[in-house]
């Protein structure tokens, strides 16, 4: 009896110990990771938005959109990239930003966006962010 509750005790320590969220591909600290995906780059994002401000903090992207919507509460974006990497350097690569949004209000809601880039092993990377004018978007690792 004493050996069945001590078994019953230690498969409910195990169970609490486990996480669900250990392998979801984002990192709690930024966000989602960047999506490579040639076909996604290349179609248009659902829902027609624009880019205020973009900036690098760390590993860290945060993208500050502009659209049509009741709050912005059921906004979607996810950071895109075909891929590929150009051999200059520092290398950089185009990235862009998929946006969704169902909202049907017509106020001008404004949310930002944080992505997680990854390490770019000590070097310096080049990001291309589509439709935004403020320039190349450095990360220095």
């Amino acid at each position: 009896m004493i050996l069945k509750k001590y078994m019953s005790f230690v498969f409910l320590l195990l169970l609490l110990g486990c996480n669900s969220d250990d392998d979801n591909g984002s990192n709690n600290e930024c966000g989602d990771q960047m999506i490579f995906d040639e076909e996604l780059f290349n179609q248009e994002s659902p829902s027609s938005f624009s880019i205020q401000n973009a900036e690098i903090d760390d590993d860290c992207l945060m993208v500050t959109l502009s659209a049509s919507g009741c709050d912005g509460t059921s906004w979607e974006a996810d950071l895109v990239t075909d891929g590929l990497e150009t051999t200059s350097v520092p290398p950089s690569r185009s990235i862009r930003v998929d946006f969704t949004n169902i909202e049907v209000c017509t106020a001008v809601i404004t949310r930002t966006f944080q992505f997680y880039l990854g390490s770019n092993n000590n070097e310096t990377a080049i990001y291309w962010l589509e439709d935004w004018d403020g320039g190349a978007l450095i990360h220095n690792e």
